[in-house]
């Protein structure tokens, strides 16, 4: 009898999709969307829904839910969904670098862009040249007084500290929120998203 019931829902949906124009490879992606997102996607021609007689509309509605029933406990359905949730898994903050470290990428990159801004000078006026190499020189100065002054650094070493740990404080808060939206089990997102779409 179970078989014989699976097999009439399989044909319903079937000629549901096929009275309303959809493949089922869009079927199934559709209602993927649905309980990835939370979000019911229009598929099909809405056309033949909406002129249907209510007792029409009712084995319409009955086979679009047994397929997706059938589709979210496929083994296709949690292989896509897992994929799905690790790609949306929050990516944990860098490293905190020491106040030298970032000090030396600072060198790194001014001294890259005076490459580019030495290589432009050459084209344009000499009191303008003037002009860039003095806002070079000064460029470095700054730099040179942060790398030799004790306090400079401590000041930059607490400002990198106070930073990381406000990012290690927004990742755990990006995770646990990652957590609630995407169960680890695809039949816990499934039971929420269904809890949500009767409440709607």
């Amino acid at each position: 009898i179970a078989a014989a019931f699976g097999a009439m829902t399989v044909a319903l949906a079937a000629d549901v999709l096929s009275e309303l124009g959809v493949t089922p490879e869009r079927a199934r992606d559709g209602i993927f969307e649905a309980f990835t997102h939370g979000d019911v996607p229009i598929i099909g021609n809405a056309k033949v829904f909406n002129s249907a007689a209510p007792d029409k509309r009712v084995l319409l509605v009955q086979g679009v839910t047994a397929l997706a029933k059938t589709y979210a406990s496929s083994a296709d359905f949690k292989k896509r969904y897992a994929e799905y949730r690790e790609a949306n898994r929050p990516q944990p903050p860098e490293a905190e670098k020491s106040a030298d470290e970032t000090i030396g990428g600072q060198r790194q990159e001014l001294e890259e862009n005076i490459k580019q801004m030495q290589a432009q000078m050459t084209q344009l006026p000499p009191d303008v040249q003037k002009e860039m190499q003095r806002v070079i020189d000064a460029l470095r100065a700054q730099l040179a007084s942060m790398e030799k002054d004790p306090e400079k650094k401590k000041m930059l070493a607490e400002g990198l500290k106070m930073q990381h740990q406000g990012d290690v404080v927004g990742y755990n808060e990006a995770l646990k929120q990652w957590q609630q939206d995407f169960p680890a089990d695809a039949n816990a997102l499934v039971a929420k998203r269904l809890r949500h779409f009767l409440d709607v």
